[in-house]
């Protein structure tokens, strides 16, 4: 989401930048507030997914993830063709590292578990045992703590 934002920000020290918006309008794109409200919902959502990332359950968040990642690629690759024809070597750099982090996320949501770790224990009187369960090899384990 700051990639988006820093972009923005630099933009305005391109010369010519600041004259566009104040008069209303970027590339024939007219402002107007369902315009503006538009980019602002879909300035919110990535912001927003960090909150669901950490309060949904892991099978409803994997394919949030997957869906909201695809979406804003798609977003990326339509934006290619709104506002101006030469863009700067900046503005290509935040868009390359924006799509890269997008497929990042697409492909650690699509690993994801679709069920949550199970974790059990049992307690006695020298060591506490902890066993994970999980679908997925690399999220089990074993532990036993043995006190001293």
């Amino acid at each position: 989401m700051f990639l988006y934002i820093y972009n923005d920000i630099l933009s305005m020290f391109q010369p010519g930048h600041v004259a566009e918006p104040v008069g209303g309008s970027i590339g024939g794109i007219t402002f107007n507030q369902a315009m503006l409200f538009s980019a602002a919902a879909l300035m919110t959502l990535p912001g927003f997914m960090v909150l669901l990332s950490l309060i949904l359950k892991a099978g409803v968040n994997r394919i949030v993830n997957i869906v909201f990642g695809f979406f804003y690629i798609l977003v990326l690759v339509a934006t290619q063709f709104m506002g101006e024809t030469d863009s700067w070597v900046y503005w290509r750099f935040y868009e390359a590292l924006e799509a890269l982090f997008l497929v990042y996320i697409i492909w650690t949501a699509w690993r994801w578990p679709t069920a949550e770790l199970i974790i059990r224990y049992h307690i006695n009187s020298d060591s506490i045992e902890l066993h994970s369960f999980s679908p997925y090899h690399h999220f089990t384990g074993s532990f036993i703590l043995t006190r001293h």
